[in-house]
């Protein structure tokens, strides 16, 4: 396992975005602010320091020219905006427009700026001048108002929004607040909660705790506001800006979330707003400081050094690594991080399934489609396939502008290895493979780049002012085939082809004979039914199992009985459990059984009608068995319960509504996500959180066929089905999953890729004798590692092979009834 928080990611060659303090002066003196007590008089930014900055900048993408002063103060204000304009970026200016005279409205609605946020935090008189000490709303509002209507006789004018600091004194004034948006013609309202980091005369004890956090009731007053406001007034959009940690924080995953909360131990810090690698800050006195909680530490100054000298030097080095580590208290009780729990890197990433740490840096948030929007730049990392010597890279590419292509350059480990280019007029998707320079064990690095960014706004495609690079698909290492190892095994597996062909022609010529083999629907009337829990070196694990097994058991009007099947691990280990479940039946063997072997076990001494098995990774809700056993009838196999991972941040790739599909000769499957609390049909019952008929179960299962785990319990679905027994999915018999716990502590990635590939293999040729083709299966175990395809000319496979295609030529039903009768059904869900 490789730790993902200390992935260096690349910096950029000079902050792309900034924010630039023009000014430390302002006449306000507003009761949140520690302008004064922080700066004093104040002092404006040298524009020739202002214009070497920007020439210096490289490929600069948003400029914010403001921090704690007011930007309209600055004598050189427009000349700024208009170099700032020049350099490319998206320029914007937050400012409360009143010290503004009314002569440079004009100039300053036509100077380019890209968006200007007016601070309006009330609207009654007596409120607004007790928040601001200078001015007044009625002179805000006119000048709004004029330079609006200024705007509209202008092509291209700022967008205008407006930004409101929430306190309790004010929280009332949010609709009025939305209401003047509303009359204005504007759309977009952010609320700032009220923060205090320094220590001004204003306290702020009825929102904030001694700590700064926010008290329980100022964010339950304000969660009401804004659902109020936005009753009021549904056209407008209100946008939380800064996140209030509340109540526990959320258990950390493999996904990086938003977590306002301290980081706790084990957790890593995946980015934050204002990060290190993109974003600087630049005070008007010249300091260059990380951030705004960082602005008391400078890592450079502009009056004696350049831009890029700070931004590459030891100070922003050494930050960086202290950033990646989350050594500063700062950082670590950032309310603006994004966070995460480091785990083992994949070999891909599908964006359809949302977010991942791997996505290093330069990514917007996944919106819940098939494609995560990069920035112009962006990293991202891979752990290689073993062997593999590429990697694919699917997406879509906007296009350019101006006559020029757009082009996306890739980089693996610091190298170029390809560029993209798409030089139509319209976004372009793609699907590639690339070869890294020098292939090995990894991890990949990539590094994408494109030549021109796409701003949907400017393309007539909707409000999006994002700069976006290009939309990630998949980006996935693929498996290495050497053609001459390909050969060679295509050769050594003809034999298996030709002895499936003798077994199918006998097979086929005795099913003639034969009766053929049909459900025998009959059920025990005796109540109750047995927990089956395999386990192998989880005692930590299975004591919260068992815990959960019990309570569910008491809300079963039935008995339960629970077999806990110890298999691998010697017993002295669960003294102490056993002790605390006495009422369990304990089985122990010491060589490690697989999966089918200790279910086999479990079955043997179930003393009920219906099983249910356990993984002794998983937590059973306390409705789950009652909810399971309300469907149990003659004419059902089973029962599955609908798994929730543990890591609620990642992609629910089990569910346990099992799908089945032939895709392209091979079969696949796929967990689908359930919208709704109907209990459905599902193909097959997962075998680690599933209630089975014990008699049928124990007919279909064949423990000597997959001596490790995965696939089985496909087989069993398979089976059943084609029996004709029903399988069931239940939504509301719920069982938390943590996943892997006791493969990934015996096996390593590489062999656990190989024993699904190899058990696929099998079950497809053990079950499908019509469905899917054998040239694809074949196929399959060629491209395989040579030790998986060559397990398959052994004379015990053979047998095995042969005694799967024997059972299933013998059924009523054929392959294509069953998927076909599935499809129809699942079409319909």
């Amino acid at each position: 396992m490789t730790d993902l928080k200390i992935l260096p990611a690349q910096a950029a060659p000079t902050p792309r975005s900034l924010w630039i303090e023009l000014t430390s002066k302002c006449a306000l003196d507003c009761v949140f602010c520690s302008r004064k007590l922080r700066r004093g008089a104040g002092q404006h930014l040298p524009f020739p320091v202002f214009e070497r900055l920007l020439r210096s900048l490289v490929d600069p993408r948003r400029l914010m020219l403001n921090y704690s002063g007011e930007s309209t103060h600055y004598p050189d204000l427009i000349p700024a905006i208009q170099l700032a304009r020049s350099t490319g970026a998206y320029v914007e200016l937050v400012s409360v427009l009143t010290p503004l005279s009314e002569e440079m409205l004009p100039r300053l609605a036509a100077s380019g700026l890209n968006r200007l946020t007016v601070s309006v935090h009330a609207t009654d008189p007596a409120l607004y001048f007790g928040i601001y000490r200078y001015g007044s709303f009625a002179a805000l509002r006119s000048r709004l108002e004029r330079f609006l209507a200024i705007c509209s006789g202008l092509p291209n004018p700022p967008i205008v929004d407006l930004a409101f600091v929430a306190m309790d004194r004010n929280l009332a004034e949010l609709t009025a607040v939305a209401e003047l948006a509303h009359d204005l013609g504007l759309r977009d309202v952010m609320v700032f909660p009220i923060q205090r980091r320094d220590p001004i005369p204003e306290t702020f004890t009825v929102e904030l705790d001694p700590s700064g956090i926010a008290k329980p009731g100022f964010r339950a007053r304000l969660d009401q506001q804004l659902a109020a406001t936005q009753r009021a007034r549904p056209e407008i959009s209100l946008t939380l800006c800064n996140p209030l940690p509340g109540g526990d924080p959320p258990r950390l995953g493999q996904v990086p979330i938003s977590y306002p909360w301290p980081l706790p131990a084990g957790g890593a810090i995946h980015s934050c707003e204002q990060n290190p690698w993109d974003t600087a800050h630049v005070l008007a006195n010249g300091d260059v400081v990380a951030c705004e909680v960082l602005d008391r530490k400078s890592l450079g100054n502009l009056l004696t050094q350049d831009i890029a000298e700070i931004w590459n030097g030891p100070l922003y080095r050494e930050f960086r690594a202290r950033y990646l580590r989350a050594e500063g208290a700062e950082c670590r009780n950032c309310a603006w991080k994004t966070a995460y729990r480091p785990s083992e890197w994949h070999s891909a990433i599908h964006a359809e399934r949302g977010g991942s740490a791997q996505l290093v840096h330069g990514w917007h948030d996944p919106e819940g489609q098939e494609h995560i929007w990069s920035t112009q730049r962006a990293s991202a990392v891979l752990a290689p396939l073993r062997s593999s010597q590429s990697f694919h890279v699917s997406g879509l590419l906007p296009p350019g502008r101006d006559g020029q292509p757009n082009e996306l350059a890739i980089q693996c480990n610091g190298r170029p290895v390809g560029v993209v280019s798409n030089p139509y007029d319209e976004i372009m998707p793609f699907g590639l493979d690339f070869s890294p320079v020098q292939p090995g064990l990894g991890p990949w690095v990539l590094d994408f780049r494109t030549t021109q960014i796409y701003r949907p706004s400017e393309h007539a495609a909707g409000s999006d002012q994002r700069d976006l690079g290009f939309a990630m698909v998949l980006l996935a290492s693929k498996p290495h085939l050497d053609p001459d190892l390909y050969r060679r095994s295509r050769q050594f597996l003809a034999p298996v082809e030709e002895w499936i062909h003798r077994v199918d022609r006998f097979a086929q010529l005795a099913a003639r004979a034969l009766p053929a083999r049909r459900t025998s629907a009959r059920l025990e009337a005796q109540p109750g039914l047995t927990v089956v829990i395999p386990e192998r070196g989880n005692p930590a694990g299975l004591a919260e199992c068992l815990r959960s097994v019990g309570i569910a058991a008491s809300l079963l009007s039935e008995p339960v009985q629970a077999v806990v099947v110890v298999n691998g691990t010697p017993p002295e280990a669960y003294a102490q459990l056993r002790s605390q479940a006495p009422e369990a039946q304990w089985l122990f063997h010491r060589r490690p059984l697989g999966f089918s072997r200790a279910v086999f076990a479990g079955l043997r001494a179930a003393r009920h009608a219906w099983v249910y098995l356990l993984n002794s990774d998983a937590i059973l809700e306390p409705e789950a068995l009652a909810a399971a056993a309300a469907h149990r009838d003659a004419n059902t196999f089973a029962i599955a319960s609908q798994i929730i991972l543990g890591d609620a941040t990642r992609f629910r790739e089990e569910t346990n509504w099992c799908d089945i599909s032939d895709d392209n000769g091979l079969v696949a499957l796929a967990d689908r996500i359930p919208h709704s609390a109907a209990t459905v049909e599902g193909f097959y019952a997962g075998g680690g959180a599933s209630l089975f008929q014990r008699r049928v179960l124990l007919d279909l299962l064949d423990f000597e066929s997959y001596p490790d785990f995965y696939w089985e319990d496909v087989e069993w679905g398979w089976r059943a089905r084609k029996l004709g027994y029903r399988i069931l999915f239940s939504p509301d018999s719920i069982v938390h999953h943590e996943q892997g716990v006791t493969v990934k502590r015996y096996f390593t990635r590489d062999q656990i890729e190989a024993m699904w590939l190899r058990n696929q293999a099998l079950f497809q040729l053990r079950n499908w004798v019509t469905a899917g083709t054998l040239e694809g299966v074949l196929d399959l175990l060629a491209r395989a590692p040579e030790d998986v395809a060559r397990s398959f000319t052994s004379p015990r496979m053979k047998w095995r092979i042969a005694r799967g295609r024997w059972w299933s030529h013998r059924t009523a039903l054929s392959d294509e009834e069953v998927l076909g009768s599935w499809r129809r059904y699942i079409s319909t869900c």
